[in-house]
């Protein structure tokens, strides 16, 4: 994927990127996305992210998009949570997060928890993370997020959401797996989700009897 080891600048040439690709992980003072130059392999991590499936605890705990009316568009739980106390938490976070005023702060601590929250449009993307967690870098991690929806539907809005939620899913499934970065680069999520369409595609597609059984 890329060379073992290797330096790059920010992409606001604010310090040097160091990463390791042998134990996953990328350091650096900011918090903004890291582009390597054509001096290695083509690729993108998150700066000030140490994304390491060995050294790196940091968990979302759940995910929920909600339009400013309250609805809830999309929710994706990362540790078991009982159904009752899903839709209590639901709850409680929309009215929270939408009493809120526009230019409050993003981060607020709830329970035992660190909530982060952004605004785009008329949906608010509401991560839970753990008290030692980066709220920095799970805003740029929401800011992907958006990013990669933005790509596949073309200036994504709600009704997408709504209309395409099981491509919503699929996105963040190939974003985010058990609420750990899986892999930071558009590119290689976009493509994932590509051929995952073309597949479906396929399978949708008539075909004859001899082609089901494989004679045609």
């Amino acid at each position: 994927m890329l060379t073992r080891s290797g330096t790059a600048q920010c992409s606001r040439s604010c310090s040097v990127v160091q990463y390791l690709t042998q134990t996953w992980s990328v350091i650096s003072s900011c918090g903004v996305y890291v582009y390597i130059g054509p001096g290695n392999t083509q690729g993108e991590f998150l700066c000030n992210v140490a994304v390491s499936q060995k050294e790196s605890n940091e968990m979302m705990r759940f995910m929920l998009l909600f339009s400013r009316q309250g609805k809830l568009r999309l929710q994706k739980w990362y540790t078991a949570t009982a159904e009752r106390d899903k839709k209590k938490m639901v709850r409680e976070l929309m009215q929270i997060v939408l009493a809120r005023k526009p230019k409050m702060c993003s981060f607020l601590e709830w329970r035992d928890l660190k909530i982060v929250y952004k605004r785009y449009a008329s949906l608010y993307f509401c991560c839970a993370i753990e008290e030692q967690d980066n709220e920095l870098i799970t805003l740029e991690v929401i800011h992907r997020f958006v990013e990669l929806l933005d790509k596949y539907f073309g200036s994504v809005c709600e009704l997408d959401i709504i209309f395409n939620f099981e491509k919503a899913y699929f996105i963040l499934d190939e974003f985010l797996m058990g609420g750990e970065i899986q892999d930071t680069s558009k590119k290689s999520v976009l493509k994932a989700i590509e051929q995952a369409d073309l597949l479906q595609e396929e399978d949708e597609s008539p075909r004859s009897v001899l082609e089901e059984m494989g004679l045609a």
